[in-house]
């Protein structure tokens, strides 16, 4: 097939066409800012049914991301927590038995 993009060139590819199509059979192609075909853009009815599947995926992976770094921080939180109770604790460990009047 052969095409005149909008800035002149002329262009040629291959494109599919209905079995039985006569030669010279006008038919509509869709080509990206360099002139190269391209597949036709998504219609509403298959962004709907690209959009929910992907809604799917990605609001569980947002969820997990979000726990996830939730339970990195708690962690850090803790062992920094634990580290200073056992600073405290050797300080004042030894002096817990010793607990005189």
């Amino acid at each position: 097939m052969r095409w005149k993009a909008t800035n002149g060139d002329v262009h040629t590819d291959l494109a599919k066409v209905f079995p039985g199509a006569p030669v010279g059979t006008r038919i509509t192609v869709w080509t990206d800012t360099s002139g190269r075909m391209v597949s036709a853009p998504v219609t509403g009815t298959a962004a709907a049914l690209q959009a929910g599947p992907t809604g799917a995926l990605v609001a569980p992976a947002t969820g997990a991301a979000v726990w996830a770094a939730g339970w990195v921080v708690r962690t850090r939180l803790i062992r920094q927590r634990m580290a200073e109770w056992g600073q405290e604790w050797k300080q004042v460990g030894p002096q817990w038995g010793n607990l005189s009047a």
